[in-house]
C-alpha cells in the first residue's frame, strides 16, 4: 500500500522503482526490470498484491503439499481435478456459521463466499482446480512456521 502512489491496487514499474530506491536498494535499471517482471507474473505491466506475495514466499514443502492433496481428493468426489460449488456445499456445512445464525447471511451466500476465498490469483468462476487450491494452502501456510500445526489446520478443517 505505501508503495502504490496512485491507489490503483497494482504496482506499476516506476513505483516499483521508487521503492526499491526508497529502500535504499542500489539495483541497475537492467536488475530493477529483471526483479519487476519475476513479480509480474501475468505479464500485465503492473504487479499486483498477489503476484507480490507469490515472489515472496516459499512453495509448499512435499509434506504440506501431500496433505494440500489429501483434502482436495476429499472435496474433489469425481477426480475432475475441480471442486465445483455442490461437492464444497457436500462437505461443508454453512448452516452453522455465525453469519447464517445471526440470519445477516444466507447458507448459499456464506458457502458462496468461502469458495471465492480459495480462488485467490485464479479465474473467479465458482469452480477451484487443484492450482487455485494449492495456491491458497501455500499462501495461507507460509504464515505458520510449524508443520504439525499446519497439519492440525488441514485434519480439523477437511476432517
Amino acid at each position: 500500500r505505501i508503495m502504490d502512489d496512485d491507489g490503483s491496487k497494482n504496482l506499476s514499474l516506476l513505483e516499483f522503482k521508487k521503492a526499491l530506491q526508497e529502500f535504499k536498494l542500489k539495483l541497475t535499471e537492467v536488475d530493477i526490470r529483471a526483479l519487476f517482471e519475476y513479480f509480474d507474473s501475468d505479464d500485465s505491466g503492473a504487479i499486483d498484491f498477489e503476484e507480490f506475495i507469490q515472489g515472496l514466499r516459499e512453495p509448499l514443502s512435499e509434506g504440506r503439499l501431500k496433505l494440500v492433496n489429501m483434502a482436495f481428493h476429499i472435496l474433489d468426489k469425481d477426480d475432475s481435478g475441480e471442486v465445483t460449488f455442490q461437492e464444497i456445499a457436500n462437505v461443508y456445512d454453512a448452516s452453522k456459521h455465525p453469519a447464517v445464525i445471526a440470519r445477516t447471511k444466507t447458507a448459499q451466500q456464506v458457502l458462496i463466499e468461502f469458495l471465492g476465498t480459495f480462488e485467490v490469483g485464479g479465474v473467479k468462476d465458482g469452480i477451484v482446480t487443484k492450482a487455485e487450491f494449492i495456491n491458497y494452502y501455500a499462501n495461507l501456510g507460509a504464515s505458520i512456521d510449524s508443520d504439525d500445526y499446519f497439519e492440525l489446520m488441514i485434519r480439523n478443517a477437511w476432517h
